[in-house]
């Protein structure tokens, strides 16, 4: 059988199909990868005001009882309460109703 002849009748067995065919199907994979990648990455840019506000944590709102404490007075109470840790700051949170957050150090990881 000549070559154009298979190629009318029966073309899945020619070699040249066979790889055309590979050629075709990685390639295609490939693309379908990127192209996934490309619309995944677009769709976290478009929502990524909605996933902050859903992925990032809420501040702690407690009620006080009483006068607040000063940073200093906190940062001492912590370094009392945890001796092997060391206290290396002291935030306040926005509002007065927010918790306080203290960051210690132990060797040479941070602890928060």
């Amino acid at each position: 059988m000549t070559f154009l002849r298979q190629w009318v009748r029966r073309p899945q067995d020619l070699l040249l199909r066979k790889i055309t065919f590979q050629i075709h199907l990685w390639t295609g994979i490939g693309l379908g990868l990127y192209v996934l990648v490309i619309c995944v990455s677009g769709s976290v840019l478009v929502y990524r005001n909605e996933l902050y506000r859903t992925f990032s944590p809420q501040p702690v709102v407690v009620e006080g009882c009483g006068e607040s404490m000063t940073l200093d007075a906190l940062k001492s109470a912590a370094a009392s309460a945890y001796p092997d840790y060391e206290v290396t700051g002291a935030s306040a949170g926005d509002t007065p109703n927010h918790a306080v957050e203290i960051t210690l150090k132990r060797g040479e990881k941070m602890t928060v």
